[in-house]
């Protein structure tokens, strides 16, 4: 089971359940007529963000459409495409993915004026939004139920970041994704801080510090994070609440991560990158939730005493156990 990471909360990936139903069109001249060609009970579509795509999907009244990605496909989507938006077809969207298309502030604006109020999942990282649009979407009253919105490489600022926290519009955001968003301490501290019922934060590829740790701490309802800053001293700090963490790629000390067993709500922990002695893997080995670990390294050959620790260990709890080369495939063959 040397896999590797699985990554939760992930930029702007619908969830299993509904990546299996989605009926995907792929790029190209023809993209228009084969949405036009689909059945009548098409409810999940991946296709490209062209214009004549948009107006296919449009004029589709017989769809009750619940999920619809239009990501990743590089295209202008430009003003006019909200009005579209407001048509029969998307009235019933609950998951909507603008991710990597080159959107501007006046799509925003227009996507914060569209009655989208089933929407729950909204996806807008790598867009061009910048505060402006940000503060638009944040403070609508059409995307009221929006509970999941990804903001990842969106550069937020000081005014997109007031509006996303101050809850007037996405009031109810319990996954948040802030993927590189150039925030730094005091504000990501003040997203932990706000009246948002978190459940769910990436704030991987930001700046994060003392304050942030403060906030951290003391935060309530938080169950998954995917962070990657060294601290030297982070245990003690990550709430008790914690059943996701995600530290791949901090390069923690192992004393930074020492004390980590009292997180013993933890299903999934991933380690990669991080030092990991023997004293922090047998804490890691004695949380009793724990089903998934990853703690690959860089440039790793065979340690000696990890295979020998993995193989006095009972492992059978763990569905994933990713540890790269730090053990040969001889042991790795005995354990599995």
């Amino acid at each position: 089971m040397n896999q590797k990471p699985h990554t939760f909360l992930a930029r702007g990936v619908f969830p299993a359940e509904v990546r299996s139903a989605l009926v995907r069109v792929a790029a190209g001249r023809a993209a228009a007529d084969a949405v036009r060609a689909l059945s009548s009970d098409v409810t999940a579509l991946q296709a490209p963000a062209q214009p004549e795509v948009l107006s296919a999907i449009a004029e589709r009244d017989d769809w009750a459409l619940e999920h619809l990605d239009l990501g990743n496909h590089v295209y202008s989507v430009g003003v006019g495409s909200a009005e579209m938006l407001a048509r029969p077809v998307f009235r019933t969207l609950r998951s909507l993915r603008l991710t990597g298309n080159r959107i501007g502030n006046d799509l925003g604006h227009e996507l914060a004026a569209t009655n989208l109020d089933q929407l729950t999942w909204l996806q807008l990282g790598g867009t061009r939004l910048t505060a402006a649009g940000v503060r638009a979407v944040c403070a609508s009253e059409h995307l009221l139920g929006v509970r999941r919105p990804g903001l990842g490489l969106v550069k937020l600022g000081k005014g997109g970041l007031r509006a996303l926290v101050r809850g007037q519009g996405f009031s109810e955001v319990e996954d948040l994704d802030l993927y590189a968003c150039e925030l730094q301490d005091p504000e990501l501290a003040t997203v932990l801080s706000s009246s948002l019922p978190l459940r769910r934060l990436n704030v991987r590829f930001n700046q994060p510090g003392p304050a942030f740790l403060q906030a951290l701490a003391e935060h309530p309802t938080l169950e998954a994070l995917k962070l990657q800053h060294r601290y030297e001293a982070l245990a003690p700090q990550l709430p008790s609440t914690l059943k996701w963490l995600d530290l791949a790629g901090s390069e923690c000390p192992e004393a930074a991560l020492l004390g980590i067993r009292r997180l013993r709500a933890l299903t999934r922990l991933d380690l990669s990158h991080n030092e990991v002695g023997p004293a922090l893997l047998a804490e890691v080995l004695s949380l009793p939730a724990l089903t998934w670990l990853e703690m690959s390294a860089h440039d790793s050959a065979p340690e000696p005493w990890l295979e020998k620790a993995l193989l006095e260990a009972d492992l059978s709890r763990f569905v994933r156990l990713g540890v790269g080369e730090r053990v040969s495939n001889a042991t790795l063959s005995t354990l599995w």
